[in-house]
């Protein structure tokens, strides 16, 4: 899909001035894969470091991620990309996670930082 015509609002991704996706936090970032959505999202305490969501272009929840390994108090994932057709996140303690596609489970992770 063309990334140009998505504007992120807040809680909210617009395409071409129409809402095709709300969350309950703000969105940070967001990657398209195929037809999904992965988005970045504000980390709020009932998330527990679980910040990145994956979501069907129909708006539906297909996978949170997995908890990340604890560091520190502070875990949460604060980037997302996705490179040579693999997802990756990465968080705060400098963790980068290569995430499945499809289930959200981690693949494999490298201290980055």
């Amino acid at each position: 899909m063309d990334n140009s015509k998505f504007v992120i609002k807040n809680d909210k991704i617009y395409k071409n001035g129409h809402i095709i996706l709300r969350c309950e936090e703000e969105i940070l970032n967001f990657v398209l894969v195929d037809c999904e959505i992965v988005v970045l999202l504000k980390c709020n305490p009932k998330m527990s470091n679980r910040n990145v969501f994956c979501y069907d272009i129909k708006g539906s929840l297909k996978w949170q991620i997995p908890a990340p390994i604890e560091l520190h108090d502070e875990n949460d994932f604060t980037g997302i990309y996705f490179r040579g057709g693999d997802l990756y996140a990465y968080n705060r303690n400098g963790v980068e996670y290569h995430l499945d596609v499809e289930t959200g489970k981690i693949i494999g992770s490298d201290l980055i930082k």
